[in-house]
């Protein structure tokens, strides 16, 4: 009944829709796939610019941080060196210069030291008060640091 070339035809046939078919699954999957690889790519960029973008922020931050440390550091310093009345080194620190052997800029080779000692200064404070005390000892300073070489160091010892 059935012709043998008529079921060889349709037996390729189906084959070849078979063949069609598997190879339109692949295409499929790879499409899929592509799909599926842009889409996580399209992500994982987004993810890398976000931590991009905090880690700059987190830098910024941390270089203002390091900024006021480092401000707070220098201000420490300042005030730990330094005769708040006067603004003048302070004992230790002037002790400390001389041990380094810094004694401001020498041009000739050679250092000068000067003492002063305002003799009965106490009576000053106690006839006229602390206050006038304190502005007498500025301006001394203000006048002594007037006469100085650029970096050359004023101290007030007691």
């Amino acid at each position: 009944d059935r012709d043998p070339h008529a079921l060889a035809v349709v037996a390729a046939g189906t084959i070849y829709q078979a063949i069609l078919l598997r190879f339109g699954f692949m295409l499929h999957r790879q499409m899929a796939a592509s799909v599926r690889s842009s889409l996580v790519s399209d992500v994982l960029l987004r993810r890398v610019s976000a931590l991009h973008a905090t880690m700059r922020a987190q830098r910024d931050e941390l270089a203002a941080v390091n900024a006021q440390l480092t401000a707070a550091l220098d201000l420490s310093i300042e005030l730990a060196s330094h005769d708040s009345l006067t603004g003048s080194l302070n004992r230790r620190a002037f002790q400390d210069r001389l041990a380094r052997g810094e004694h401001g800029p020498v041009s000739s080779g050679r250092s000068c030291l000067m003492l002063l000692d305002f003799d009965f200064f106490k009576q000053v404070n106690d006839v006229h008060g602390h206050a006038a005390g304190d502005a007498v000892l500025a301006h001394c300073a203000r006048a002594l640091r007037a006469g100085l070489r650029a970096g050359d160091p004023l101290a007030r010892w007691g």
